[in-house]
Formats: structure tokens, sequence, C-alpha cells
């Protein structure tokens, strides 16, 4: 009888490690399971579209660069009146502007189908200044004449919200604004900015000769 209670004993003993054995593999094969599957839904999320863009401080008309146009926007904005082919496979789409007949606000799309800005025309209005943008976010990261346009004009970048406020030299009006990804002011003068000056340009004394 010692024996036999002996060997029932090591049997239970035996058997409660065997168990033990067996939830901890049941424990990591869960665990391994679940890390799978939110690597997957991580990596399937990634390349899912975004519903609609976020609207940010750079939101134009739904349009938000660094995101692609969705239905929804493109219903909304309607046809472009004119596609034009860019350099590296981009695409520039004009847009009819409420304001103006001869103006069009510019949305430029990458290769990968990515907004990388917009250009819009403003209509003059003296209640619409540069002071509404230098409130909310500060003193603006860089300035550089915007003589491409008019020589009146002088661009105000604000680099972390993406935005160009375009205003008059001497009343501040703003008379247009470019919406970019926010980025650093290296690259923003190697892309969007390349055409801005540091100093006003001077009309020739001479045209043409």
């Amino acid at each position: 009888m010692p024996n036999a209670k002996k060997h029932l004993n090591q049997a239970y003993e035996e058997s409660k490690i065997t168990q033990s054995g067996k939830s901890k593999k049941i424990y990591w094969f869960i665990l391994g399971t679940l890390a799978i599957l939110f690597v997957i839904s991580a990596v399937i999320t990634q390349f899912l579209p975004i519903d609609e863009p976020p609207v940010q401080q750079n939101t134009w008309e739904g349009v938000t660069p660094g995101y692609k146009l969705t239905q929804t926007v493109t219903a909304q904005l309607g046809s472009p009146v004119e596609i034009k082919k860019l350099a590296g496979e981009k695409q520039q789409l004009s847009y009819k502007s409420n304001d103006f007949k001869s103006y069009y606000n510019e949305v430029v799309i990458s290769k990968e189908g990515n907004v990388e800005f917009i250009k819009t025309p403003i209509a003059y209005d003296t209640n619409h200044t540069l002071t509404n943008y230098t409130v909310l976010y500060g003193t603006p990261d860089l300035e550089r004449y915007a003589s491409e346009i008019s020589s009146a004009l002088k661009a105000h970048v604000f680099l972390e919200e993406g935005l160009v406020i375009i205003a008059n030299k001497k009343t501040d009006v703003v008379e247009a604004i470019w919406y970019f990804e926010p980025t650093t002011e290296d690259v923003f003068l190697r892309t969007l900015g390349e055409k801005l000056t540091k100093e006003p340009s001077q009309p020739e004394a001479f045209p043409g000769l």
C-alpha cells in the first residue's frame, strides 16, 4: 500500500508537470499568433486608402498635401478645366475659381497620386491680411519676394503649418495662398519656393536687348 500510494503521488506530480508544460505551450502559441496578427494588421492598414484626409491648416476644400484625392473630394471639386503634364510624371489639375475668371486653383499631383501642393488666388479683401495668420502662427519662418507673380507681392512662409501667404508688400492684404506638406526650409526652397527670391526683381532698362 505505501508503494501504491507513492506511485499515485508520483503520477499526480508528473501529471501536474505535463499540464503545466501544455499550458505554457498554449500560452506562447496564443501570444505568437496575436503578434503575427498584429503585424499583418499593421501592414494592411498601412496600404489601405484613408477615406478622407485630415483637415489641417494646409487643407484647401478638403484637399490636403501629402494625401490622395478621394472620391468625395473629387466630386466636390468637379471636373478640372485643365490637366497639364509636368516633369517627373506629375500632373497639374486646374479648377475654376469662384472669384476669378482667368485665374485658377492649381493642384499638383505626384507620380504616386499624392497631392504635392496647392496654389489658390484670393479675392482682394482689406479684412483678409497677413495679420490674420501671424496672430495664429506667429512670425513667418521665411520671407521671400514673389516676383514671379508680381513685384508688389511678398511670400510669407509658415513651414510647420504648410502655408505660404502671399500678400501685398504695402497693405499686407492677402492675394494668394499656397498649401504644401510641412517640411524644412531647405526642402521648401528646392521645391515649391525655388522661384521665390531674397530681393525684388528689377525691371530691365531696355527689355529685349
